[in-house]
């Protein structure tokens, strides 16, 4: 074969695999960089409103004054309340679902905050 049909073949070749990479393989793998990062903020958004969550069923039954301890609804009751408790829950284990009948607030928040630390711990974020 002439060199020159070699030099010429090579050259379409080369541009063929060029093109194959930027118009498919570079958008995939550009793709799957921008999902990732898609999760992990969505995981670190759930993550900070599980905290908050947390924060508020403390200031919550803080705030009321101790005569009022028998008024008090259960903690339960108050994180029903919220979409973010509604999103945590079906993350919990079994042990700390039936945790959460416990009329202790502080102890339910503790309950929480344990099962969000696991939760952070198996989703890789600290």
């Amino acid at each position: 074969m002439d060199a020159t049909v070699q030099v010429a073949l090579t050259g379409a070749v080369a541009g063929v695999v060029a093109a194959l990479v930027n118009g498919v393989i570079a958008p995939r793998i550009n793709w799957g960089i921008e999902r990732r990062r898609e999760e992990l903020r969505y995981r670190k958004d759930h993550i900070h409103a599980w905290r908050q969550l947390v924060v508020d069923l403390a200031e919550h039954y803080k705030s009321l004054p101790d005569s009022a301890a028998e008024a008090k609804e259960h903690p339960l009751k108050f994180l029903n309340r919220s979409t973010a408790f509604l999103s945590l829950r079906k993350r919990l284990t079994p042990t700390a679902e039936r945790e959460l009948s416990s009329d202790s607030y502080e102890h339910i928040c503790d309950v929480l905050a344990d099962e969000i630390a696991r939760i952070e711990k198996e989703w890789r974020l600290l």
